[in-house]
């Protein structure tokens, strides 16, 4: 969590991550209804990779946004944020029976970019210069979205 190559392309970049403050986290939010979040584990050694959040959740419009990284540098560009995003976009789906899924992908960040068309997610809305790099620059954010109507047709 504090490797900025693993996570420049978070708001979490802007702060040192302690041991408590991942356990206060996990505290807060293993349960949770509405912030479902799961490791994203490897099939066959069961090594932790990263992360996958659905959420917050409003069930009111049956929406959700998503949100996921690799942090194992080794795991990076094979395919494992798109499963992870497939596995999550089917759980909330069918068994969550929401509308939409939703994320917000930094413009720079082509590899996330990448797992969510390969997914089936669109690009939304563009929104300019909504963020800043590690650099100091300002950036655009991608918004990209799925309706369970798009992954059911992509499914069959």
């Amino acid at each position: 969590m504090n490797d900025i190559d693993v996570v420049k392309y978070t708001d979490i970049r802007f702060s040192k991550v302690t041991r408590s403050d991942l356990a206060n986290y996990w505290y807060k939010y293993h349960n949770s209804a509405d912030n479902p979040w799961f490791a994203i584990c490897l099939k066959d050694s069961q090594k932790h990779i990263g992360n996958i959040k659905l959420g917050p959740i409003n069930y009111l419009h049956s929406i959700a946004c998503l949100s996921l990284f690799i942090g194992d540098r080794n795991s990076w560009g094979n395919g494992y944020a798109t499963d992870a995003i497939r596995l999550i976009s089917e759980w909330s789906f069918a068994h969550l029976k929401l509308f939409k899924l939703h994320a917000y992908i930094y413009a720079e960040n082509v590899a996330s970019a990448k797992a969510f068309k390969k997914a089936g997610f669109l690009v939304e809305a563009i929104l300019k210069d909504e963020v800043y790099l590690s650099s100091g620059k300002r950036t655009d954010l991608l918004r990209v979205g799925l309706t369970c109507e798009r992954w059911l047709k992509q499914t069959k």
